[in-house]
């Protein structure tokens, strides 16, 4: 599991790097965004784009809690929670496939 403590515009280019190396390493990467994260719009749609990118790749990324704090709160904001897609929501909300 990969620990982020910040996601935002600065830090995308390290968050990339570790993401994409994990991905190359396993089929089934978790990350875990720290509770007090600092998250910009940005940084969320990077994590949004990993996350296709690793299905693209027939693997998966996850997050290893629901999001919350910040990062919950740009969700909302940015829309990505209202009527989300089955994927989205297994991805945003650490939900388990049925």
């Amino acid at each position: 599991m990969t620990k982020i403590e910040s996601v935002r515009i600065r830090d995308s280019e390290d968050i990339m790097n570790i993401i994409l190396a994990d991905l190359a390493r396993a089929d089934d990467v978790v990350i875990a965004i720290e509770p007090g994260a600092d998250v910009d719009f940005s940084g969320l749609q990077l994590l949004h784009s990993a996350r296709l990118y690793a299905d693209a790749l027939g693997k998966r990324l996850s997050l290893a809690e629901p999001a919350s704090g910040q990062l919950r709160v740009l969700l909302e904001q940015g829309g990505f929670l209202q009527s989300p897609l089955a994927d989205d929501a297994r991805f945003w909300l650490a939900e388990r496939a049925a």
